[in-house]
């Protein structure tokens, strides 16, 4: 005999305020209510985020960390100084500081190509020693280093959303990314992006606050991916100051963190992964 067939259940339980109905589902939080408990300025040129007076109602600023090339480690507490290792001033990158997490920054104003990406990882296999190592130090419970990595996220912007998105750059990017990200000692910071209008046109197009917003998170949820939310800092302040005049920074400062806010809630991270990202990382990172 076939099996009979079960009750059909009754429809008050999806209609109105039943268990199964819609409205009884639970939704996600919305975006603009994610915000972090604290944050952490962990990349400034010696302005940090706490003096913006735009700061009045976002959470306190509890620390910072102003990165310079050629300063040494200084500070205490909460605020501290530490040294910039740029890749191509100083080859010889083990000799530039023996502290627990390193400022690494990638000097580029414009997407990297192959040669590029493959001094990033000579870079960061100079300092800990390659992947299998770090392996191995992780295995006996003797974490390396951590090597903070400024200038990847997000890269130098050159192209509006969509033409981005089909672009062999971006495919690059995110190769790449997700390589380095193999190396478990490598953290990335989240910080202001870059223009040079002689690679993105003159069009200032980055000027539509919609459209940076569209190209930051297309370059966001791939990191975010990859890297986890436990490996992403944040700065308010571009990896390099500008020197030249044709390289503008579309935001930064507290616009940036609001601009940043918005684009992780909306990629579906909740408070814990936004406290994380916005300060609680680089607390444990520099120990502040």
């Amino acid at each position: 005999m076939p099996p009979k067939k079960p009750p059909p259940l009754p429809r008050s339980l999806f209609t109105g305020g039943g268990p199964l109905s819609p409205s009884a589902l639970q939704q996600p939080p919305s975006p603009s209510t994610v915000h972090p408990a604290s944050i952490v300025d962990a990349h400034n040129h010696g302005i940090p985020l706490e003096h913006f007076p735009e700061l009045q109602n976002m959470p306190p600023v509890t620390g910072s960390v102003t990165v310079a090339v050629g300063v040494e480690r200084s500070g205490s507490g909460k605020h501290i100084s530490v040294p910039a290792c740029v890749i191509d001033d100083d080859p010889d990158l083990q000799t530039v500081t023996t502290a627990s997490a390193i400022d690494l920054v990638v000097p580029c104003t414009g997407p990297l190509g192959e040669s590029g990406w493959e001094a990033v990882d000579e870079a960061v296999n100079q300092l800990d020693g390659g992947r299998q190592k770090v392996e191995e130090e992780v295995a006996a419970g003797t974490p390396s280093r951590k090597i903070l990595v400024s200038g990847l996220l997000p890269p130098p912007l050159t192209k509006r959303s969509s033409p981005l998105l089909h672009s062999a750059e971006y495919e690059t990017h995110c190769g790449h990314l997700s390589q380095l990200s193999l190396h478990s000692d490598v953290v990335l910071k989240v910080l202001p992006p870059i223009v040079d209008t002689h690679v993105a046109g003159s069009s200032p197009w980055w000027e539509d606050v919609h459209e940076l917003e569209r190209v930051v998170k297309m370059y966001l949820g791939p990191a975010l991916e990859a890297f986890g939310t436990h490996r992403i800092v944040f700065g308010s302040q571009p990896a390099l100051a500008p020197s030249d005049p044709a390289t503008v920074v579309p935001v930064s400062g507290a616009a940036w963190y609001v601009l940043l806010r918005k684009c992780i809630a909306e990629l579906g991270e909740e408070s814990e992964a936004m406290t994380a990202i916005m300060a609680k990382n680089a607390e444990e990172l520099y120990n502040l």
